[in-house]
C-alpha cells in the first residue's frame, strides 16, 4: 500500500544519504524504521513481569520458564 507523508527536509537528507551509503531505497529504510518503532511501543512485547515492574527488587521465584542468571537482562530476552 501506497501513503503519504511529510518528512522535514533534515529527516529526509538523512535517510537519503544512508540509502545511497548502503545501497537501499528510502522505501526500504522508512519500512524498517517503522517496524522498529512498533515493536518498541508494543506494550504486550514485554513479559507481565517486566511490564508489572515496580523499581524493586524481583521476587525470588520466576515464572516458570524463567531462570536466575548474572545478567537480569539475559532471562528477559530468552522470555521473549
Amino acid at each position: 500500500m501506497n501513503i503519504s507523508t511529510y518528512l522535514p527536509d533534515e529527516l529526509l537528507s538523512a535517510v537519503d544519504a544512508y540509502a545511497s551509503e548502503h545501497g537501499l531505497s528510502r522505501s526500504a529504510i522508512i519500512r524498517e524504521g517503522l517496524e522498529l518503532f512498533l515493536a518498541r511501543h508494543r506494550v504486550d512485547g514485554w513479559p507481565e513481569l517486566v511490564r508489572n515492574w515496580t523499581g524493586g527488587a524481583i521476587n525470588e521465584t520466576l515464572p516458570e520458564g524463567l531462570q536466575r542468571v548474572d545478567d537480569p537482562f539475559s532471562a528477559v530476552i530468552r522470555a521473549l
